[in-house]
């Protein structure tokens, strides 16, 4: 599924404005830099603080940064193609793979006694909104 907007992009020839060009490689690369830099920050704070809620950082805005990095990433290739199927595609697969990975990962955190709080203050994915 990860194949259909390059698939799209190269079999329909898609040539879109420059502004739009620019808008999609900018949502790409904040996906790449939050997708990156909060699995790197996950990985340093387990590593120094095990058996801690990370809660600061990029953590201390959004409950999976990680996984909005990565759905940034696929939205900038997804608007690329400019053609609904790919956004189809994306949105099945956070329904059917990404939100009940990130469902279990809330079960599993709600061993931490700080989780209660953590879980009302911060929202799942995107920030202020879901």
């Amino acid at each position: 599924l990860y194949w259909i907007a390059p698939w799209l992009i190269v079999s329909r020839a898609v040539a879109a404005p420059d502004w739009y060009l620019a808008l999609c490689i900018s949502v790409f690369t904040f996906g790449i830099f939050l997708h990156y830099t909060s699995d790197m920050q996950k990985h340093m704070a387990l590593s120094l603080r095990p058996d801690h809620l990370i809660d600061d950082g990029l953590w201390a805005r959004v409950r999976n940064p990680n996984d909005l990095g990565e759905l940034l990433i696929y939205v900038g290739f997804a608007a690329l193609a400019m053609h609904w199927l790919p956004f189809l595609a994306l949105f099945g697969i956070v329904a059917i793979i990404w939100a009940p990975n990130m469902i279990a990962k809330d079960k599993s955190l709600s061993r931490y006694p700080a989780y209660a709080d953590y879980k009302k203050r911060l929202r799942r994915l995107i920030p202020f909104m879901l």
